[in-house]
């Protein structure tokens, strides 16, 4: 249980340190934001299923 602990330990120190996810807490704790994630709208350009992934996978390597 102590490695569970310290893993989530350094999993939440990476968060408050990461710039894109403290970029996403923004917006997500944006009151307007509040109906777009209800409708699952957006403002701007979406992405096809796999151009999505693409993203997702260039981002974690």
């Amino acid at each position: 249980m102590s490695r569970d602990v310290e893993t989530a330990r350094k999993t939440a120190l990476s968060a408050l340190t990461n710039e894109r996810f403290r970029a996403a807490l923004e917006q997500l704790s944006d009151p307007r934001a509040s109906e777009k994630i209800a409708l699952m709208r957006s403002d701007g350009p979406s992405a096809d299923l796999g151009t999505a992934q693409a993203r997702y996978a260039d981002n974690n390597n």
